[in-house]
């Protein structure tokens, strides 16, 4: 039973479909692992402002300053804390505001996972559909070539 032209470009439209979705989930899955980051940092904060609010004003205390470095420093506030925006702008924000708004930022980004994997179930959803059709059609041209 020979294939025809037809069914050739049926299986190369298939497996390039195939491709597609696959390069899809895969940048979706990097898209999730940076909100995992993101999420994992906004935690550290919110761990860190609530250890700083139980400290007295002058509390000594070590901080990073990179590649696993520390230097000692004195806290001059431990009620307020400068709070980044985005986009390069801050402002000065006691520390349950700034509590408040990591939580809403985290909230946002777990928002924006479930639409991620609700993406990847869509695709996934899709490649199982065109899956059968495609090794059906490799199948038969991979005979003729025995």
């Amino acid at each position: 039973m020979e294939g025809s032209e037809e069914e050739r470009r049926e299986l190369q439209q298939l497996l390039m479909q195939l491709e597609i979705y696959s390069a899809q989930i895969e940048g979706l899955r990097q898209q999730n692992d940076l909100i995992n980051s993101s999420i994992v940092e906004l935690l550290t904060t919110a761990q860190t402002l609530e250890e700083i609010s139980v400290l007295d004003d002058g509390s000594e205390v070590l901080t990073p300053i990179g590649a696993g470095s520390y230097v000692y420093a004195k806290l001059a506030d431990t009620k307020n804390v400068v709070f980044g925006l985005g986009a390069n702008v801050a402002m000065e924000k006691s520390i349950s505001e700034a509590k408040d708004s990591i939580e809403t930022r985290i909230g946002e980004l777990q928002a924006a996972q479930e639409e991620i994997q609700k993406k990847v179930a869509d695709l996934v959803e899709k490649i199982e559909k065109i899956r059968p059709r495609a090794a059906l059609l490799a199948e038969k041209f991979q005979s003729e070539l025995r």
